[in-house]
């Protein structure tokens, strides 16, 4: 295991904070400003960086993320220029960067290939969203070996498989916090509370609440709950803003530093 996102959390709970995760898509909208944005979120108070690897046929993704994907893929965005970034990043802040991804992409690519140039390259953790906990995939063992293995838990999710998810998980344990895919919510679903507290006593490891959570005033009622905040749509719909003209990155980096505000 990796332990940087760990100890992240480690510092946060002796300041009695919370940590505050966006999400944003490698290369969107073009590898310079996808590293300026990264940036603006590490300045903004972001504790845990997920960073996304375009893929073409998402399954959890709404429309947001799914476009924020083919505009990278669009700018020739792939694995090997994602650790380019990933690189770039590293020159300019130590914040833990997990990487958000499906499983096609990286089987592709190779599963131990991938995780050695991972780490390498400074990533701390890896999420693989339609890879079920129980796999157990030639080259995973060395992933594990080298990052923290985010999964995956949903409402819908049953007791024993919870269970099973909770004891796999390193880093920290997403918890998704409503039905469906990934999208701006006006409001915030009952089951995300539930769910965290149905997981307080199966926990190794801290759990973050995302899916859903779209402003300021939601990230600070799901912080009063649970031990972090993934933002992934609503930053990203700023981002589309962005390419579109209609906004800048000053905007986007108050809007991060709200975020980061109300979950600390």
């Amino acid at each position: 295991m990796n332990g940087k996102i760990s100890s992240t959390f480690a510092e946060l709970s002796q300041k009695g904070q919370k940590a505050f995760v966006p999400f944003l898509m490698a290369g969107d909208p073009f590898f310079e400003l996808s590293l300026d944005l990264v940036e603006a979120l590490d300045e903004s108070g972001a504790d845990i960086l997920e960073l996304g690897i375009p893929f073409s046929d998402p399954l959890a993704d709404g429309p947001i993320i799914q476009k924020s994907a083919m505009r990278a893929l669009k700018e020739g965005m792939n694995i090997d220029k994602v650790f380019s970034l990933l690189q770039r990043i590293r020159k300019r802040t130590d914040i833990p960067v997990v990487l958000f991804s499906y499983l096609n992409p990286i089987f592709r690519y190779g599963l131990e290939r991938f995780a050695a140039k991972a780490a390498d390259s400074g990533a701390a953790g890896m999420l693989i969203v339609d890879l079920p906990p129980e796999e157990t995939l030639e080259g995973l063992d060395f992933l594990e070996e080298k990052l923290d293995r985010i999964l995956l838990v949903t409402p819908s999710t049953s007791l024993d498989r919870r269970k099973v998810i909770a004891a796999k998980s390193r880093g920290f344990l997403y918890c998704v916090s409503r039905y469906g895919i990934t999208g701006i919510q006006k409001d915030l679903s009952v089951e995300a509370y539930e769910l965290v507290k149905s997981l307080e006593a199966l926990k190794k490891v801290p759990l973050c609440v995302g899916f859903g959570v779209s402003s300021a005033e939601q990230a600070k009622i799901v912080a009063s709950y649970a031990d972090g905040v993934v933002v992934g749509s609503a930053l990203v719909d700023e981002i589309s803003k962005i390419a579109e003209g209609k906004s800048s990155i000053e905007r986007f980096k108050d809007f991060a530093f709200s975020l980061a505000k109300s979950v600390h």
